[in-house]
């Protein structure tokens, strides 16, 4: 995966597990792991997940373990694609995430994007993020949408959105060609 064209911001604990932790697993095997948090255990294999990213960071030494707090899974899915919406705890912090979707085509992709990532030979799996940021001239920080690609590392549309699961599913959607 390419490095991100952005430093790392936000306390360390959020920032491994979204930039580190989900990528790392949706990438290497996307179906499976999607498919699998939007099952009965999914809950409790994320929650399991925040807590080895927390263990990490201190083992690391780089911060403190957070609390899971209120982080809940929901799956969502639409023409030509399923995925699994994350609601994080609150974005305290710049770079620190409200809510992440995971998302994979139901069979062979037919939008622009996913047939790059298929030439491209890497998971047409797409890691989104809603994005605590301040962007100047910004005079204060937004939630701006993200995705964090296999093929070109952290991207920020620029795009607001409210952090609501049908919004942030709506401008992904409308914005990204997620769909077919």
């Amino acid at each position: 995966m390419n490095e991100p064209f952005d430093p790392p911001s936000g306390r360390p604990h959020p920032f491994v597990f979204v930039h580190e932790a989900l990528p790392s697993l949706l990438f290497r095997d996307q179906e499976k792991f999607v498919d699998y948090l939007r099952g009965p255990e999914g809950q409790r294999s994320i929650d399991h997940l925040w807590e080895q990213a927390g263990k990490l960071v201190v083992d690391q030494g780089v911060g403190d373990p957070l609390p899971v707090g209120g982080m809940t899974l929901e799956s969502v899915e639409g023409n030509g694609w399923r995925g699994v919406m994350i609601h994080m705890p609150k974005a305290d912090e710049l770079g620190e995430c409200a809510l992440i979707l995971m998302a994979i085509p139901n069979g062979s992709p037919k939008s622009s994007m996913w047939r790059l990532f298929k030439e491209k030979e890497v998971p047409a799996a797409r890691l989104f993020m809603l994005r605590l940021m301040q962007i100047p001239p910004m005079k204060e920080p937004e939630l701006k949408l993200c995705e964090l690609s296999a093929i070109m590392g952290n991207v920020t549309t620029g795009y607001s959105c409210a952090p609501t699961t049908a919004d942030f599913v709506r401008e992904v959607v409308d914005r990204l060609d997620l769909e077919d």
